[in-house]
């Protein structure tokens, strides 16, 4: 496994960079971002520069909720989550995921949970 640190890039520039690299290496990219704004921005700048339809750009978004607050999160961002999980089970090519931090760190479904027979 190849870990890649760079800095010194921003924004368009940064998520064009990742893009190259995901295209030219053919393996998993894993993009954790500081912030779910800074998330967003980058997935919609990498959705701008890929090229091929159906490709594996994956948004993994979190809950956005602190750990001791009773606020339940919404059924939409719980579904999105399940929906990125299931394509990483899924997809034959190598993914490219951008995430957040928080996102990381809370609790995800068992991939059993995400392999149903009729999804092979």
């Amino acid at each position: 496994m190849k870990i890649i640190f760079f800095t010194g890039l921003s924004g368009a520039e940064r998520s064009y960079f990742i893009n190259q690299i995901h295209m030219r290496h053919r393996v998993p990219v894993i993009v954790i971002a500081p912030s779910s704004k800074e998330a967003e921005a980058c997935f919609e700048d990498l959705e701008f520069f890929i090229k091929k339809p159906g490709s594996p750009l994956i948004y993994f978004p979190s809950y956005n909720i602190t750990p001791f607050k009773s606020f339940s999160y919404h059924n939409e961002t719980a579904a999105k989550r399940i929906r990125a999980l299931y394509q990483l089970v899924v997809n034959d090519e190598p993914p490219l995921v951008v995430t957040t931090v928080s996102a990381l760190i809370q609790k995800i479904i068992p991939k059993k949970a995400l392999s149903f027979p009729w999804a092979t």
